[in-house]
């Protein structure tokens, strides 16, 4: 990014107001950010006729520079500071995203085993979708096979936070397309070719490059406090996989932690309704009419199971249930009261230890009405996704880099890239760690900053906040995407 002159378009309902753009820019700022809406911040002299002229609060601002636009945002403050030098008038609010917090989905909208593209994300012309009345059209919309269908529902929230929620669920993500009101989502992750380096590490014929970004300062965190590797996830009204069908192969079974909870293994070969079990109490706990059962192996889900409600118990004999099971099964079968069932991650267990987690997700579920065997199967299917979406993002230590004052970053560089960071040198927490980085990183945040005057050019300083996995960043400040104000705000 080279010195650069920058001005600012003021558009009403997409014209352009006015002879020409404001020119005398003091700085502008421009704050794109993975599943969120961003910002835009401008300041301009508050002696400029042209901006008293010009600026009205839900004007639309479009930020130039010789590249072309830069950023696009919705002026929503703006005032005046005289501490300075010099008076200024400061202008601020959301990138074009923030449209999409002041519609809502209204009570009730669901889709039931919808297409995730076409029909819940949809367009401008698609009344019932997400997008549908917004004026946003897709851009580059890319759902993954797995969850081309999607079963959830939206309860009188935001089309904003809407889409958070659909892209959660499904382990994908949004941004801002390359045009105004274009919407971009998929698992995103491209290769963007790009490299931010040590300066130090340049020669001349990387220099002017546009592939080539140079790293002025930086700072590494590791967060593991957010990490989860066995998850016990559970729907609306307490759905769970219970459901789900014997060709997925990784979910398994155990019994409930609690006193009700209770496990041991058949002694014989089973048939019809009696389950020969001689351990039916034990440790304080014990079968329980009334009470839930599953058999099966619990560490193989292809293999037959099933669960049934026990009328009756044999003391260290056995447990007879009100129906007959609908398979039979061989001595040794896993039988456990009370059943939860959970996905893990091997890989993160053996390398971390066991992280436990409940994750909720209250827009999936069963059908109220329909007892379709399939029809379960789908809603189960669904939570199944979600998780396994899930465990993808939160299976690993969370490593993040801020990186500030890079010069010469390309502008074709998005959130949900992937960069290159080549790096040795002192950093980490104060500055005190020595780090030797060469990997690539998902871009999580893009902070581009220009200052001085437009009239005589300004060279744009940038930085980016890049973290090995796409996820939020956990920290409770970061779980709010836009603060309106104390009634209204959409978090993640």
């Amino acid at each position: 990014m080279s010195f650069e002159t920058i001005v600012v378009d003021v558009l009403s309902s997409g014209v352009v107001q006015g002879a020409g753009p404001l020119y005398n820019i003091i700085s502008a700022e421009v704050v794109t950010e993975l599943d969120k809406a961003g910002q835009v911040t401008v300041t301009v002299p508050a002696l400029s006729q042209r901006a008293i002229d010009l600026v009205a609060v839900e004007t639309e601002l479009n930020i130039r520079t010789e590249e072309g636009i830069v950023g696009r945002g919705l002026l929503q403050t703006w005032g005046v500071v005289t501490s300075s030098a010099q008076p200024v008038y400061t202008l601020t609010g959301p990138d074009l995203l923030g449209e999409l917090m002041y519609l809502t989905t209204g009570y009730g909208a669901g889709y039931d085993n919808a297409l995730t593209g076409t029909s819940i994300i949809g367009t401008t012309a698609t009344t019932t979708s997400l997008l549908g009345g917004t004026g946003w059209t897709q851009g580059t919309v890319t759902i993954v096979a797995d969850y081309e269908r999607t079963t959830i529902d939206f309860e009188a929230t935001t089309r904003l936070s809407a889409l958070i929620q659909l892209c959660k669920q499904i382990g994908h993500h949004f941004r801002q397309g390359s045009t105004a009101r274009t919407l971009d989502a998929g698992v995103f992750g491209t290769d963007s070719g790009i490299r931010i380096l040590n300066p130090q590490d340049m020669n001349v014929s990387m220099s002017g490059s546009d592939v080539m970004g140079y790293i002025s300062q930086i700072a590494m965190s590791t967060i593991s406090a957010d990490l989860e590797n066995k998850m016990f996830p559970l729907g609306k009204d307490k759905f769970d996989l219970r459901d789900a069908a014997a060709t997925i192969t990784d979910i398994y079974v155990q019994t409930q932690f609690a006193p009700f909870g209770f496990a041991t293994t058949s002694d014989d070969a089973v048939s019809g309704a009696t389950i020969p079990v001689t351990a039916t109490t034990a440790g304080g706990r014990s079968f329980r009419v009334g009470e839930e059962i599953w058999i099966g192996d619990a560490d193989d889900w292809t293999a037959d199971h099933e669960y049934g409600i026990i009328d009756s118990i044999s003391a260290g004999v056995s447990i007879t249930l009100k129906v007959d099971l609908q398979n039979a099964y061989a001595a040794g079968q896993d039988v456990l009261q009370r059943p939860q069932f959970y996905i893990k991650d091997d890989t993160s267990i053996s390398a971390y230890g066991t992280r436990e987690s409940c994750p909720q997700f209250p827009w999936i579920g069963k059908s109220d009405t329909a007892v379709d065997i399939t029809i379960q199967e789908q809603a189960a299917a669904t939570l199944y996704w979600a998780t396994k979406a899930r465990m993808t993002r939160y299976k690993d230590p969370y490593e993040s880099y801020t990186i500030t004052q890079i010069l010469d970053l390309p502008t074709s560089l998005q959130v949900g890239d992937k960069v290159r960071v080549t790096y040795k040198g002192m950093g980490g927490p104060g500055g005190n760690v020595f780090l030797d980085i060469n990997d690539d990183f998902y871009v999580m945040k893009i902070t581009r900053r220009w200052d001085g005057s437009g009239m005589g050019g300004i060279r744009g300083i940038c930085s980016l906040d890049v973290a090995n996995v796409s996820r939020p960043t956990p920290d409770n400040l970061n779980l709010l995407v836009f603060n309106l104000d104390n009634n209204r705000w959409i978090g993640l």
